[in-house]
């Protein structure tokens, strides 16, 4: 992946941490509960999905399988947009406490612009190195089939990676 297309990962990965925190603080309060608690609730869980986004593996069917975030691109019509997918992107749970604590302050920049990306430049894992620490299958296993589409360019909407 190209830096300019990861630093776009980045940043959309960064946005999607931050409105599943923004929601469930917005669901607590709702339910009234008191923003100290609703704030260490946010916290954890955060942190547990991020776990399970960066290193967790579902079994199915005797195969394990690692999740990963996708985005697609809008593409103005009923085709499929662009396909954003890196199986090795940003790792979600080294920010969950830290963006879990900009929910509940002022995140906007000076100069009015979208927040910036709490995931800093860092040297990726590539696939020929083999899983990161604590992954017990090969990224490149648990997402082949739909790593291959991704490269064909288009992904059917229907299209599954089980």
């Amino acid at each position: 992946m190209k830096e300019d297309d990861y630093a776009r990962l980045e940043a959309l990965c960064a946005g999607f941490q931050r409105q599943w925190i923004a929601d469930l603080r917005d669901t607590l309060r709702a339910h009234g509960i008191a923003d100290e608690v609703a704030k260490s609730v946010c916290g954890d869980f955060s942190f547990a999905l991020s776990m399970l986004l960066d290193q967790g593996e579902i079994a199915y069917q005797g195969r394990m399988y690692r999740p990963f975030v996708a985005f697609e691109a809008e593409s103005g019509d009923e085709e499929p947009g662009e396909m954003i997918v890196e199986p090795l992107g940003p790792e979600f749970h080294e920010y969950a406490y830290g963006t879990t604590e900009e929910a509940w302050e002022d995140t906007g920049r000076p100069d009015g612009g979208p927040p910036r990306s709490p995931f800093p430049r860092r040297r990726r894992r590539t696939l020929d190195e083999g899983p990161a620490p604590g992954l017990g299958v090969h990224p490149a296993s648990a997402t082949h089939a739909l790593t291959a589409a991704v490269e064909r360019k288009r992904l059917p909407r229907s299209a599954s990676p089980a």
